[in-house]
């Protein structure tokens, strides 16, 4: 199998400029009025066929990334070239409604992965992604694992259901407020150590291992709390929740 390099694709440099972006991916679709406040104040990338949503909703994305054999309308939106006419050095290109349209056909690497690639290329400090689980179990898990992949300490990476939102979280620590009275988990990524405060159960130094022991239908209790991982660990948060992740 040909390897490429992720960051070989040729992507236009783009005028837009902004340190917050919200990936739209073809999972569970979000109710139409949570999706649009999740673009406010963000750049938004919509990942291939997730954009046939759009032809009914009186708001456009930023971009549209992908290899384009999911959408339903492509001349809509102004793509002059789908799946069988592109490659890994076609260049990004203006489409219809000021769109960014970002040829991405590498499939060494699944949509979402090059499009936060795209987003920390445009220099993101903040990436959060909705619609990435639901429909197929291997790309839901798929999605999960980049958050690992895709880690950074300068940015943030979530992923974001109707009602949680995911991060992951490395030899740190999340201070969290809000969501009182509402789940949490926390389990290793494959392992860790766990600290907590604030939580209905709380941990000193807890061992998790990925499928042998975890913090599940763990709840907030304080309108404070902390969790301090020694390891790898995926954290579930309330939606309702804000938090920080600090580094030690």
């Amino acid at each position: 199998m040909r390897i490429f390099l992720l960051f070989a694709v040729c992507f236009l440099p783009s005028l837009l400029c902004g340190s917050s972006w919200l990936i739209v991916a073809d999972g569970d679709p979000l109710p139409v009025e949570e999706l649009k406040d999740r673009m406010q104040d963000r750049k938004v990338l919509v990942l291939d066929g997730a954009v046939n949503r759009f032809t009914s909703l009186p708001f456009y994305p930023d971009c549209l990334l992908g290899d384009f054999d999911s959408i339903e309308d492509p001349s809509y939106w102004g793509v002059t070239a789908v799946f069988s006419d592109i490659n890994e050095l076609s260049l990004s290109y203006r489409g219809n409604f000021g769109i960014t349209i970002v040829p991405a056909k590498d499939q060494n690497y699944t949509d979402l992965e090059k499009g936060i690639a795209y987003c920390d290329k445009e220099g993101a400090t903040s990436i959060l992604i909705v619609q990435a689980t639901g429909k197929r179990l291997d790309h839901t898990l798929g999605n999960l694992g980049l958050l690992k992949k895709y880690y950074r300490l300068n940015r943030d990476l979530i992923i974001e259901t109707e009602k949680e939102q995911i991060i992951y979280l490395k030899n740190n620590e999340v201070h969290v407020e809000g969501g009182v009275g509402h789940y949490c988990a926390i389990m290793g990524y494959p392992e860790a150590l766990m600290t907590t405060s604030g939580l209905a159960y709380n941990g000193d130094q807890y061992f998790l291992q990925q499928g042998v022991q975890e913090s599940i239908c763990n709840s907030i209790a304080d309108f404070q709390s902390t969790i301090s991982i020694q390891g790898e660990a995926l954290i579930i948060l309330p939606k309702s929740s804000v938090f920080k992740i600090g580094t030690k």
